[in-house]
């Protein structure tokens, strides 16, 4: 299978969430141009939508990502009951302050980021 993901994808800490007027959801990994989340109702990440990614206990937002959702997969429980949805999200076109918002959440929220300040 070919790799098509044009950037490094890193784990997340715990605690990040993502964000939208709906729901909040788990991040589990993320890039510069989009992340892996599960969620506990499908998302309406459709082309032109916005989300958030916040850390409320390091005071960390990140707001307003224009995102698409292009992969989504139900996650069933150890009894094969669905309880999440695995949710593949691209961003948008950034501002360059979220570029670099971003890139400061990949440095400090990140095994990637952690593993360089130990």
């Amino acid at each position: 299978m070919v790799e098509k993901r044009k950037h490094s994808r890193y784990l997340v800490q715990n605690g990040p969430m993502v964000k939208d007027v709906h729901q909040l959801g788990i991040i589990k990994n993320i890039s510069l141009g989009g992340m892996l989340c599960l969620c506990l109702a499908l998302p309406e990440h459709t082309k032109g939508q916005d989300i958030s990614i916040v850390c409320p206990h390091n005071c960390f937002s990140l707001e307003n990502i224009p995102v698409e959702t292009i992969k989504e997969k139900l996650v069933k429980d150890t009894f094969g009951f669905p309880c999440f949805h695995q949710c593949g999200i691209k961003f948008g076109a950034l501002t360059q302050l979220q570029k670099t918002m971003l890139q400061f959440f990949l440095a400090h929220y990140t095994e990637q980021g952690l593993s360089r300040t130990s």
